[in-house]
C-alpha cells in the first residue's frame, strides 16, 4: 500500500477475511495500524507492507492461508462531505511479492 492519503485526523488499516472477520495474528503483533504511528516520507506518503514476515517500516501482520481484504478507514475527514469538486488522493496496492510465488 503506497501513495498519498487524503486529509484525516486519523486512519486505520486492518485486514479481514472474505467473511468480514479480522485476520488473526500472533499474540503481540498488531492486528491493525494507526496513522499516527506511520512513518512517512517528506511528501507525506506512507509505504505499508502487508504479510506474515516482519518488514522494516510500516508493517501490517497477516497470517493464515488464502486471500484477505484490506480496510483503510478515515476518521474526521472532509472527504465525507466532498461533493466531487476535485479528485481525492488515495493510496494504491502494489504487489511486490507473494509467499505463494516463492
Amino acid at each position: 500500500l503506497e501513495g498519498a492519503y487524503p486529509p484525516a485526523r486519523i486512519a486505520t488499516l486492518s485486514a479481514f477475511d472474505f467473511a468480514g472477520q479480522p485476520i488473526p495474528v500472533t499474540e503481540g503483533r498488531p492486528s491493525h495500524l494507526v496513522s499516527l504511528n506511520w512513518m512517512r516520507s517528506d511528501d507525506n506518503r506512507a509505504l505499508v507492507s502487508v504479510g506474515p514476515r516482519a518488514e522494516p517500516g510500516n508493517w501490517l501482520a497477516v497470517e493464515g492461508n488464502g486471500g484477505y481484504v484490506l480496510a483503510l478507514t478515515f476518521y474526521d475527514t472532509p472527504i465525507s462531505t466532498d461533493i466531487g469538486a476535485a479528485p481525492i488522493a488515495m493510496p494504491f496496492i502494489v504487489r511486490t511479492g507473494c509467499l505463494v510465488d516463492g
